[in-house]
C-alpha cells in the first residue's frame, strides 16, 4: 500500500541528495497539469516551465506521456528535457529520435480504426477520436453520463476484428488503443535508464493513470509517486493533486 509522500518528505529528500545521479520521470496530463475537458486546454504555465528548466540542471528529466511526440514537443519546448510520447513508443532526446520498430507496422490499423470510430461516434456530442499515429484515444469526458456505456459498447464492437493486433487501456474518461507489442512506459523507462546509465534506486517517477502503473511496477527499487489515490497501485507514495506535485518538485530543486 502506498503512503502519503509528505509524511516522509525528509527521508525521501535525504535519499535523493545522497545519490548524485538521479533520473526524474514525469507524466504530463493529471500530473504536471490538471486533466482538462480537452487536451489542448491543459497548458503549462511559464513559471512551471521555468522550474522544469532549472530541474534539468540537477537531474536528467523525461516527460512520459500518452500524447504524440509532436504535440508534447510544442507544449514543453525545453531542449534539455527528454520526451517520450505515445506511452513510450516514440522518444526524443539530445542523442536523437527513436520509434519502436514494431509499432510502425500498426499505423495502418490505427488509422483505419480511427476512421471507423469517428463515423460510429458521430451521434455522441462531446466524444471525439484522437489519432496519434502510433496510438489512438477515444475521449468521452464531455459526454453525458448516460451515453458513456453506449460509447464503450460501440468502441469494443468496432475493434472486435482487430483484437489480436491492438491492446486497449482504460484511462480517465478515455479509451486508448495501442499496438499489441510488449512495450509500455515501464519498458521505455528501462531503455532510457540504460542509455543514460542511471541505475536502480536513482530514479523518481510521478504519474496518475493506469499506463503509469507499468512504470511503477518496473521501478520497484526507486521512488514512485501516484498523483491522487486509488485502491490498488504499485506506487510507493502518493500526493493529493498536481499542486502537491509542484510542491514536491520545488522541494527537489531547493534540496539539491
Amino acid at each position: 500500500m502506498s503512503t502519503y509522500l509528505f509524511a516522509h518528505i525528509d527521508k525521501i529528500l535525504a535519499k535523493i541528495k545522497s545519490t548524485p545521479k538521479n533520473f526524474l520521470f514525469l507524466d504530463y496530463d493529471g500530473t504536471l497539469v490538471p486533466i482538462a475537458p480537452k487536451p489542448n486546454q491543459a497548458l503549462l504555465a511559464q513559471d512551471k516551465r521555468d522550474l522544469l528548466a532549472l530541474l534539468c540542471q540537477q537531474f536528467t528529466v523525461a516527460i512520459m506521456t500518452g500524447r504524440s511526440l509532436e504535440e508534447i514537443k510544442k507544449i514543453i519546448s525545453i531542449p534539455e528535457i527528454i520526451l517520450a510520447g505515445n506511452h513510450g513508443f516514440e522518444i526524443f532526446s539530445p542523442w536523437g529520435s527513436w520509434v519502436h520498430p514494431e509499432a510502425r507496422g500498426f499505423q495502418k490499423v490505427i488509422s483505419g480504426l480511427a476512421t471507423s470510430l469517428e463515423e460510429a461516434l458521430k451521434p455522441f456530442l462531446g466524444a471525439w477520436v484522437e489519432n496519434k499515429g502510433l496510438t489512438l484515444s477515444v475521449h468521452y469526458r464531455l459526454v453525458k453520463e448516460r451515453g458513456e456505456e453506449k460509447i464503450k459498447s460501440i468502441f469494443y464492437h468496432t475493434i472486435e476484428g482487430h483484437k489480436e493486433k491492438v491492446r486497449v487501456t482504460l484511462g480517465k474518461k478515455v479509451l486508448e488503443i495501442r499496438p499489441n507489442v510488449p512495450w509500455d512506459k515501464g519498458k521505455a523507462v528501462e531503455r532510457l535508464s540504460k542509455l543514460y546509465e542511471v541505475p536502480q534506486g536513482h530514479r523518481i517517477y510521478m504519474g496518475d493513470d493506469e499506463t503509469d502503473e507499468d512504470a511503477f511496477r518496473a521501478l520497484k527499487e526507486d521512488i514512485t509517486i501516484l498523483v491522487g489515490q486509488k485502491d490498488t497501485t504499485a506506487a510507493k507514495y502518493w500526493v493529493k493533486d498536481t499542486t502537491e506535485v509542484w510542491l514536491f518538485l520545488k522541494n527537489l530543486r531547493e534540496n539539491r
